[in-house]
């Protein structure tokens, strides 16, 4: 699944507060900033 954002530091954070299991954004192969979620 893939969900686009304005700002993914700034999501990351806040999901991150909420207790959302999120590896680090990172450079993906094609160029672009990506995070995983684990869901459960």
């Amino acid at each position: 699944m893939i969900l686009n954002c304005d700002d993914l530091e700034k999501t990351y954070i806040e999901l991150k507060e909420k207790g959302v299991n999120l590896a680090p954004p990172r450079i993906a192969e094609w160029g672009g900033l990506e995070v995983t979620m684990k869901c459960y």
